[in-house]
């Protein structure tokens, strides 16, 4: 019995679940005894939420990286995003210092939240790959606080707090955060229930300050990351409808509401949808992979069903027992039992149409409805659904108060999970160092197809793997001398040419990028047969000075002035909101 016992906690995963398990027995202990010494005082829901917030987390916290579908992807992104933030690039556009060098505008399209949040970890103090962790903890928090609070004033805290439970222990949650770790999913888990409770407080009494922060929520919303914009905005957004009060200023209330947080976001927007079709990203687009089957979306086929990633990082896009229970009994209450409450009726019917999107049944939906295939992955569509299904079990143990059934099902969520609470292996090797070593040789790509590479690179071609040894080369060998000075949008070469020459500088092109030779624009040769999407140009003999500098097109100008806009004006009525209504109530004084 001893030597299984060493056998079993000498393997990686069963020790993290034995560590686990133990955490949550001591978990359970403390609580009893709160519970016995202080029998009158109750812990809150937000204390309990927090401390079980908390045991899921624990492998996050060792040290090193882990085995993970992107969280080393994400650590290269962040540093070339705080670079970028260090030059004073507040929008940062293109990661100069990724694909050997050669650089691609992934922050063009990557969504920027989490990186602005996993900046600001790195400049309190923190290692880049611990900001990512920081970043990991705080969202998943933070989202089950928000989903508690959020529907703490529709059905109580007791209801509120299930849904929360529900919200934080789902499958898919510990596939994003410990199989995949997608930062911009995980954000997403928490701007979404914080922008269906701000936009609740404009419903109930509209300000002007309620208005501008459920606003910055849709933006936070949309900058998080776009799949989940895109299924939980249009949810959002009826929903906001139905909870206005049935006036004519109320609509106009919530339309301001989520206007202002497209204007907001119009600087992320605007160009990624104007831009998009000038990278091999768009093409990604048409391809679909295998739907899942009808059963995995029930069952996991691996330890009982228990465990949601294979032993060859096969990962099981199940939603959950507890909130397939959950979702049964509100449909049993709409069907059968005549419940007319519309956001039991809408988050029912919603989750039917995206249960329906997940199956090979609508196919030509997807091959309808374009934007649906910008989420590139169906089980992507378990974000919404886990959302959904959790805040129906508020909905629905508003209805039924059986108390053994309430705590049933809390532990049929918690400990369905326990074997997916950390990742397969931890490797403490991997640190900052490592990882900015790497940082040229970053490489992100969809079904085989380099994430936002531009058009004029061929596909086949991929990533750039050797960073080149001269930065600036003739392709007919006029060049005497070279000296250079590099950042990550501003390249600039002291040049002496014996003759005329054709430049090759080793940087792929991209709308936006210009070359100025002694002050003076030069053409751009990006489609030279020989070097496709390579920046080329031609010049002439003599000692030159070269700037090849990347800069805003008219989009990213126009789209950045009008989020820029939305700010000051609503940061000026912020401020003189008083005054201005002081004036207002004058003009109708007699």
């Amino acid at each position: 019995m001893y030597d299984f016992i060493i056998t079993f906690l000498q393997h990686p995963p069963f020790r993290m679940v034995f560590i686990n398990i133990i955490s949550t027995l001591l978990f359970l202990i403390i609580f009893l005894i709160y519970r016995f010494v202080y029998p009158k005082r109750n812990l809150s829901y937000t204390l309990i939420l927090i401390g079980l917030s908390v045991l899921p987390l624990i492998s996050v916290l060792r040290s090193g990286s882990y085995e993970s579908g992107d969280i080393n992807i994400h650590v290269t992104h962040l540093i070339e995003f705080y670079r970028s933030l260090q030059s004073g690039i507040l929008i940062p556009r293109w990661g100069g210092d990724l694909n050997a060098t050669y650089g691609y505008p992934v922050f063009l399209f990557l969504y920027p939240l989490p990186y602005y949040l996993a900046s600001l970890m790195h400049f309190i103090g923190f290692s880049f790959l611990n900001s990512i962790k920081m970043l990991v903890i705080t969202t998943y928090i933070s989202s089950g606080l928000f989903m508690y609070y959020w529907l703490k004033k529709h059905v109580g805290g007791k209801s509120a707090f299930i849904a929360a439970v529900l919200y934080l222990f789902a499958p898919y949650r510990m596939v994003d955060m410990h199989f995949r770790t997608v930062v911009g999913e995980l954000t997403g888990f928490a701007t979404l229930p914080l922008a269906f409770l701000l936009i609740d407080k404009v419903n109930a009494k509209a300000s002007l300050y309620k208005i501008v922060s459920s606003g910055i929520a849709i933006m936070l919303l949309i900058l998080s990351h776009p799949a989940v914009a895109l299924l939980g905005y249009p949810v959002l957004f009826i929903y906001s409808l139905i909870k206005s009060k049935k006036n004519t200023l109320s609509y106009a209330k919530t339309f301001l509401a989520h206007i202002l947080g497209l204007l907001y976001a119009t600087f992320y927007i605007l160009p990624a949808l104007a831009e998009g079709k000038y990278t091999q990203h768009v093409f990604s687009s048409k391809l679909l992979p295998p739907f899942p089957e009808f059963w995995q979306l029930f069952y996991s086929k691996w330890r009982y069903g228990l465990l949601y990633q294979g032993l060859n990082g096969e990962l099981s896009p199940a939603l959950g027992y507890a909130q397939w229970i959950i979702v049964i009994i509100a449909l049993y209450q709409i069907i059968f039992k005549r419940n007319h409450n519309k956001i039991l009726i809408l988050f029912s019917f919603v989750f039917l149409i995206y249960f329906f999107l997940t199956l090979e049944i609508s196919l030509p939906v997807w091959q309808v409805i374009s934007i649906l295939r910008k989420i590139q992955w169906q089980f992507r569509i378990l974000a919404l659904l886990t959302f959904l299904a959790s805040a129906l079990a508020a909905y629905v143990f508003n209805i039924i108060k059986r108390e053994s059934f309430y705590y049933l099902i809390i532990f049929i969520a918690i400990f369905s999970t326990i074997l997916n609470w950390g990742n397969r292996r931890n490797t403490p090797e991997i640190k900052d160092p490592q990882l900015i070593a790497n940082l040229p040789f970053a490489t992100s790509q969809y079904a085989g197809v380099p994430s936002a590479i531009p058009i004029w690179i061929p596909v086949d071609r991929g990533w750039e793997d050797k960073i080149p040894a001269d930065h600036l080369e003739s392709l007919n060998g006029n060049i005497k001398s070279i000296t250079q000075n590099r950042n990550i949008i501003e390249h600039t070469y002291r040049t002496e040419l014996s003759g005329k020459s054709i430049l090759k500088e080793n940087t792929y092109y991209f709308p936006g990028w210009e070359v100025m030779i002694d002050g003076k624009p030069v053409a751009i040769d990006h489609q030279n047969p020989d070097y496709p999407g390579i920046i080329t140009f031609n010049t002439e003999k003599g000692v030159h000075q070269i700037e090849v500098i990347f800069k805003d097109t008219p989009v990213r100008k126009y789209s950045f002035y009008i989020s820029a806009m939305a700010f000051l004006f609503s940061g000026v009525f912020l401020l003189f909101n008083q005054i201005i209504l002081k004036f207002f109530k004058s003009l109708k004084r007699p």
